[in-house]
């Protein structure tokens, strides 16, 4: 390869070419972000940016050691906008399949740039290259999303299903969650999620990393204006109560329960968020099932 390429060279995101385009593999360990540069007949493709990477969006967060091997597309047959460009641990294109992908700053989820957040960053224009060129993601799709506008995505947690389960730190303030789909997207931002808000306290009284997911609320309170609860389906680091002497406002989070307070009564309620405050009425017809009227 010649060495005026000071950028990693990359060939192409498909597995199945790795091997026979020569892609090679680079050790990322130690560095906060990664550069690459598309590769073609010998040389970069011109007007091309260079395609620059970062472990994180939490500032000088580095590439773990042993972060060795490349980046590749990993499709989704079955909802297509779906799909991800994933870094694969392994020594060479040759181990791809014996090889691991490269897990996230959390130790939890795959490290990942999801598709839709390809579009809008002029860094990330080598990889739509090579997704049309390669022919890994339908054209008429990714005209679709290069025509819609841009989102900041860098603190959303993107949901395809009202059913998907994320994970969510305990100790967050709020969570932002945008509902994606071919032709439309719903944004929603939920604040103070897990904060004890009495002006004595207002701190969120546990810690640790749960795995959870948004639901219609089913309660009889909720029929005619209908709102979304958080229910903890397992917990992936231990929950822990950081405030001393807690009287348990909030209720300790349960795998199966909803997240809950207490109410004047002192009776442990759901905590909800209301539909018609955030909801484009088509948008929640298409993903909730449910009429909200116009």
């Amino acid at each position: 390869m010649n060495t005026r390429f000071a950028d990693r060279p990359l060939f192409t995101l498909d597995p199945k070419k790795m091997v026979d385009v020569g892609q090679d593999t680079y050790d990322l360990s130690g560095y906060i972000e990664a550069d690459y540069v598309v590769i073609e007949g010998g040389r970069r493709v011109d007007p091309l940016p260079v395609c620059r990477t970062a472990y994180s969006w939490k500032p000088n967060f580095r590439f773990p050691p042993g972060t060795q091997g490349l980046l590749y597309y990993r499709a989704d047959e079955e909802v297509p906008i779906r799909g991800q460009v994933r870094f694969r641990i392994c020594e060479s294109a040759a181990d791809f399949d014996r090889g691991h992908d490269l897990l996230g700053w959390n130790d939890v989820a795959p490290w990942s740039i999801p598709l839709l957040r390809l579009f809008g960053r002029i860094s990330f224009t080598p990889l739509v290259y090579l997704l049309r060129r390669e022919g890994l993601v339908d054209t008429d799709l990714l005209s679709r999303l290069e025509r819609q506008p841009p989102l900041n995505l860098t603190h959303m947690r993107i949901l395809y299903t009202l059913d998907q389960p994320f994970d969510i730190q305990l100790d967050a303030w709020g969570a932002s969650f945008v509902f994606v789909h071919e032709h439309w997207r719903q944004k929603i931002y939920w604040g103070r999620l897990f904060t004890d808000q009495r002006c004595t306290v207002l701190k969120q009284p546990y810690t640790g990393t749960a795995k959870a997911r948004l639901v219609v609320s089913p309660l009889p309170e909720h029929e005619k204006d209908p709102a979304l609860l958080l229910q903890f389906l397992d917990f992936l680091t231990p929950v822990k109560c950081v405030l001393p002497n807690y009287d348990k406002l909030i209720k300790p989070p349960e795998a199966g329960a909803y997240l809950s307070s207490k109410n004047r009564k002192g009776k442990y309620k759901p905590r909800s968020l209301p539909l018609n405050r955030e909801w484009d009425p088509e948008n929640a017809r298409h993903i909730l099932g449910i009429d909200l009227g116009e």
